[in-house]
């Protein structure tokens, strides 16, 4: 199964208050990964993810620009556009304003 999922005009219904168009939703295996806000112009939150777990933020050719933990994702210095986060399994795609 691929880890993308289209964003969708209705959320799940534990997660009340936010816009899934806007926002991109992992959902797998009972647990649910929100990256929040997306788009996003200072900093990125990932809802559902403990934050010591690591991820890594990618461009779109797929080169690293941060791995850390995931409590820490400050991205505010990168250009505008569209990046992947991975975090335990799941790739989600979030867009820089």
């Amino acid at each position: 199964m691929s880890p993308w999922y289209p964003l969708s005009s209705s959320c799940p219904s534990h997660l009340h208050g936010f816009d899934c168009l806007s926002t991109q939703v992992h959902e797998a295996e009972g647990e649910t990964i929100v990256a929040w806000p997306n788009p996003f112009t200072e900093e990125l939150e990932l809802i559902g993810v403990q934050p010591t777990v690591p991820v890594r933020l990618l461009n779109a050719t797929g080169s690293v620009l941060y791995e850390g933990p995931a409590q820490h994702i400050y991205p505010g210095r990168l250009m505008p556009g569209v990046y992947m986060v991975q975090v335990q399994g799941a790739v989600l795609r979030v867009v820089k304003l």
